[in-house]
């Protein structure tokens, strides 16, 4: 493992990205109707031609799934939980009452003139929901 911005990332990742990064990938231009013809190209039959074309030999092609695994193993055990506000959005979605009271509560408070219309306003709509049950 190489500790890379304080993230621990396999070194064979790392590696790949350093040499992807040192190549020169971009084409002189893009062939936007050759790639417009492939979008719809069966998966199985699209990697079987791109394998086909890279060649890589029986102990690369074990590197680069070795790789790809540390890869998916990385990243399911660096998912972490929701932040502040994709937890509150959860809970308050606009498929229940008080998620709905909420979203036109902000909306509502953008226009309202004054601190007492607004103070108003607050209590009618968070008044009317099971906010216990949350």
């Amino acid at each position: 493992m190489r500790n890379v911005a304080n993230k621990n990332i396999p070194w064979e990742v790392h590696a790949m990205a350093v040499s992807a990064a040192r190549a020169d990938l971009r084409p002189a231009a893009i062939d936007w109707d050759g790639l417009d013809a492939l979008k719809y190209e069966d998966e199985r039959e699209a990697a079987r031609r791109i394998d086909a074309l890279v060649g890589l030999d029986a102990a690369a092609r074990a590197g680069v799934g070795k790789a790809a695994v540390g890869l998916v193993e990385h990243a399911r055990r660096a998912r972490r939980s929701a932040g502040l506000m994709e937890s509150f959005l959860q809970e308050f979605g606009l498929s229940n009452k008080e998620g709905l009271a909420l979203m036109c509560l902000a909306e509502a408070l953008l226009r309202v003139p004054d601190a007492k219309t607004a103070d108003a306003l607050i209590a009618e709509k968070l008044g009317s929901g099971a906010w216990a049950e949350h």
